[in-house]
């Protein structure tokens, strides 16, 4: 996801619909109202319109470092006024809503603590997987399922220990589509190769060798990207914002000097271009 203001923080906002630190009941954004009979929630949420850009989600805080906010699933204009329509859990939750993320439309972010996902609170929103920043998790979250456009393959020549994985266009290989527990790849991510272009696909079809790293180490700020550039097709791009290097957190890479860069979430990191060297394959 995007930059964002510096650490956990705390967003400068309005309070969050439900029971403050004082007991007392905080209102809605003004632009904000509950939702007429043209809007059905599902028993036990709470349906609103809003007008322009506002969301009944956008005053989320964080109380102490933990986030705190409601958590919408975002139906479309509602009613002859058009207004957008939301459902929305019907009290705080602790994940808020993300102001400054960068997610593709139609989707929009969320920073959560602990295991549970978003959709934990709220089943009819669908997000894709997390990306663990500053001990809290964030996430792509919308209204529909994202289409997966990679899977695993034979066919793809890896080294030993290396899993094929074949995908379209932007899409990248991930865990969650192994199965349908998606918390597990918020925390087991792949690590994948620089991309080989499929010579029959126009250059739509990506080719990639990946592997399972144990967790990254406490501390650890090494993440595969695979966009370095200058990293030759098969081998592993990193981009770590703090200290470390990618072959201090992952034992079977090896990698050149790096240089200064972003990530893809667009934080000052430096960038480095990796050999896989694990068990079974010179390592």
């Amino acid at each position: 996801m995007g930059a964002r203001l510096p650490g956990i923080g705390v967003l400068v906002l309005a309070a969050a619909v439900g029971p403050s630190c004082n007991g007392e009941r905080e209102s809605m954004p003004t632009a904000c109202a509950a939702a007429g009979a043209d809007l059905t929630c599902a028993p036990g949420f709470a349906g609103y319109e809003c007008a322009g850009a506002a969301r009944p989600d956008q005053d989320g805080d964080f109380v102490d470092g933990v986030p705190r906010g409601l958590v919408c699933t975002d139906r479309g204009p509602v009613g002859p006024s058009g207004r957008e329509g939301y459902c929305c859990t019907s009290s705080p939750t602790p994940c808020a809503y993300d102001p400054v993320a960068i997610c593709a439309a139609p989707t929009y972010g969320y920073r959560c603590r602990g295991s549970d996902r978003p959709e934990a609170f709220d089943p009819t929103l669908f997000c894709g997987e997390g990306l663990v920043v500053d001990g809290l998790i964030d996430y792509c979250c919308g209204p529909t399922p994202r289409s997966y456009g990679c899977s695993q393959v034979s066919g793809h020549a890896c080294p030993t220990s290396l899993v094929g994985w074949t995908c379209h266009d932007t899409s990248l290989p991930s865990e969650e589509e192994l199965g349908a527990n998606q918390s597990r790849a918020d925390f087991n991510l792949l690590v994948c190769s620089v991309p080989t272009l499929s010579p029959a696909s126009a250059g739509t079809v990506r080719q990639y060798c990946c592997f399972t790293p144990t967790s990254l180490p406490a501390g650890g700020s090494c993440l595969a990207d695979t966009t370095v550039p200058g990293c030759p097709p098969d081998s592993f791009g990193f981009a770590c914002t703090g200290v470390d290097t990618p072959d201090e957190d992952y034992p079977e890479i090896r990698c050149s000097a790096g240089s200064r860069g972003t990530n893809p979430q667009g934080y000052a990191a430096t960038l480095y271009c990796c050999l896989y060297q694990g068990a079974g394959d010179g390592g």
